[in-house]
């Protein structure tokens, strides 16, 4: 038996409160986490952010009937590690696992010497991609060469407004061969297919051309709705 994958999804409200009014159906942010797994065990790519989301997690890997040895945290962002103690609570010999760099900036979490070994070993045909910042420092990429799967982290947004980034980092992602990609805000009604890096990669395009024909945020804020009018999360704009 080979590899399988399933999707995890959380809504909550944007970060931002301060928005112009309208397209409040639109203010909202999916949040992923992917779980990989064989005949037996499994790992978990991110986690949640809320209590409500991590406890909706939890059991949704418990119903999976999957035995959850390792989670793998693909940045330092609150909403992709802070479920991690709920996870612990219900899986106590689960290892966290993730770069040294993003490690050190996980406050809650401890750094783990040796993580491209161990990796390495536990799950053999696995690999750490490090993207380098996009909207943080040290973001990285789970990719699962067998069955052409990349958990992106926030590096690919699908259909969500990005925090921003920086477009030259996705190559490294687009240089795999990629049949699957899972972005760290993924749009529920969306599938997982490539379309995502490229739109990504077109927004940050967009974003920085009409940042430097306009003279204000709101100007800014208006002409990138008109150009991507049903993203989710127009906080993040």
């Amino acid at each position: 038996m080979g590899l399988g994958y399933k999707v995890f999804f959380s809504k909550r409200a944007g970060v931002s409160r301060a928005t112009p009014s309208g397209n409040d159906y639109l203010k909202w942010v999916p949040t992923t986490s992917t779980l990989i797994y064989g005949k037996r065990d499994a790992i978990l790519v991110d986690t949640q952010l809320t209590r409500a989301a991590s406890k909706e997690l939890v059991e949704w890997v418990v119903d999976s009937g999957m035995s959850l040895t390792t989670i793998y945290i693909t940045h330092a962002h609150a909403d992709h590690f802070y479920g991690n103690a709920a996870l612990i609570k219900r899986f106590p010999g689960v290892k966290i696992v993730a770069t040294p760099e993003v490690m050190a900036n996980m406050a809650e979490a401890m750094l783990l010497d040796g993580m491209d070994a161990f990796w390495r070993r536990l799950f053999p045909g696995l690999v750490v991609v490090r993207i380098g910042h996009t909207n943080t420092d040290e973001i990285t990429a789970f990719w699962v060469p067998s069955i052409g799967l990349a958990v992106a982290g926030d590096s690919v947004y699908n259909n969500t407004h990005l925090y921003l980034g920086e477009s030259a980092r996705l190559k490294r992602i687009a240089a795999l061969h990629l049949k699957i990609v899972v972005g760290g805000h993924n749009d529920l009604s969306k599938d997982f297919s490539l379309d995502a890096i490229h739109e990504t990669k077109a927004y940050l395009e967009d974003f920085e051309r009409i940042n430097k024909q306009t003279t204000s945020a709101k100007e800014l804020y208006s002409r990138m709705l008109e150009l991507h009018p049903n993203r989710l999360n127009v906080g993040s704009l």
